[in-house]
């Protein structure tokens, strides 16, 4: 179950005595594993704290130890947007956005009224989290008795 986990993962750059280390950005695993680097990586470009990809190339239950494979750097430790990078990195998606359309076709064909001059209410609460608009009421004069 571990192996499976833990094939392709992300984690921080750690060194200790000089030596290269990974650890996961798992919540089951806390140690820092002993790293090397692919080919296409230097180990002197990485330091403490850098977000890296890595591949699990030896399990302790198969071959004695952990072994970890830095394969690609995803952001520096200090780079503000390291945070998004890391989530972009750990569902395997591009940093560029895909290119987009030049012409985008509306194929909504159903008549709608607009109602954004409608005064509303909604019995949502007034944190931005549940502000989902699905309890909006309007209060409108009506002609006539009721």
């Amino acid at each position: 179950m571990l192996d499976a986990a833990l094939t392709q993962f992300v984690g921080r750059v750690k060194r200790h005595k000089n030596k290269l280390q990974v650890v996961p950005d798992h919540p089951q695993m806390r140690d820092a594993l002993k790293a090397v680097m692919a080919d296409t990586l230097t180990d002197k470009a990485l330091q403490d704290g850098d977000w890296v990809l890595a591949t699990l190339s030896q399990h302790a239950l198969r071959d004695e130890q952990f072994l970890v494979t830095v394969t690609d750097l995803i952001a520096k430790a200090d780079d503000p947007e390291a945070p998004w990078w890391v989530v972009l990195a750990r569902h395997k998606l591009a940093k560029a956005a895909p290119e987009a359309e030049n012409n985008w076709t509306l194929l909504d064909t159903q008549n709608r009224n607009d109602l954004t001059r409608l005064p509303f209410f909604t019995i949502d609460s007034e944190t931005p989290r549940t502000w989902t608009m699905l309890s909006v009421s309007a209060v409108l004069p009506t002609v006539g008795n009721c």
